[in-house]
């Protein structure tokens, strides 16, 4: 895939004006996974920064990547090497992860990475990979996005996930989706005993 070269000199205020243009334009497609097909092909005006992610590579502006996560903003405009090069390999994240979160940065919309997998309506795969996206949007500090997926998870809560689900809420400090584990677990405890002692023990250490 050919790289491109940054768009030139300008300063904060002229890469600023760049990616605002590049979000209107990704959300003019009307079709979140046609802008992202736009940033595997490299076809957005102005990207100026592409990633390695398990094998699979992404463009993408580091203005409007910086203006979304305080995280991409040290990686991408700070004053280290890494964050002068044109090209970043991310080994901390899968394709399917890093895609996701691209698609909140470009679009706004909640997008869960593995939708389009072959077993989309299987309730396990849909919750584990809330759970990985839960993270994701965690460890870069995208909080709307964690907000959205702590939300998709309280629906979705069930005896056979909330111990899991109540895992990934304490890491991430989701205070309110830890609240709702929390009232399932004891739920079960009172009327089903289905979930058990060492269940609810954990869960409140």
């Amino acid at each position: 895939m050919k790289k491109r070269s940054s768009g030139g000199g300008g300063g904060w205020g002229v890469r600023m004006a760049s990616s605002a243009r590049c979000r209107r334009r990704a959300r003019g497609l009307g079709d979140g996974a046609a802008a992202i097909h736009m940033c595997r092909v490299d076809h957005l005006n102005g990207s100026d920064v592409f990633f390695f992610v398990g094998g699979e590579t992404f463009h993408a502006h580091r203005a409007l990547l910086a203006v979304c996560s305080p995280v991409f903003k040290a990686l991408l405009l700070s004053s280290t090497a890494e964050a002068a090069a044109c090209s970043i390999t991310l080994n901390d994240i899968k394709p399917a992860m890093f895609e996701a979160l691209l698609h909140f940065m470009y679009t706004g919309d909640f997008l869960p990475a593995g939708a389009h997998s072959s077993s989309p309506d299987s309730s396990d795969t849909n919750t584990d990979t809330l759970h990985r996206l839960l993270a994701a949007a965690h460890e870069y500090k995208l909080d709307r996005l964690k907000l959205m997926c702590a939300r998709k998870l309280e629906e979705s809560l069930s005896v056979e996930t909330v111990a899991r689900t109540l895992g990934y809420a304490k890491m991430c400090g989701c205070s309110e989706l830890k609240s709702k584990c929390l009232d399932l677990l004891l739920l079960g405890e009172e009327e089903h005993q289905s979930i058990g002692h060492t269940w609810l023990l954990l869960a409140l250490a």
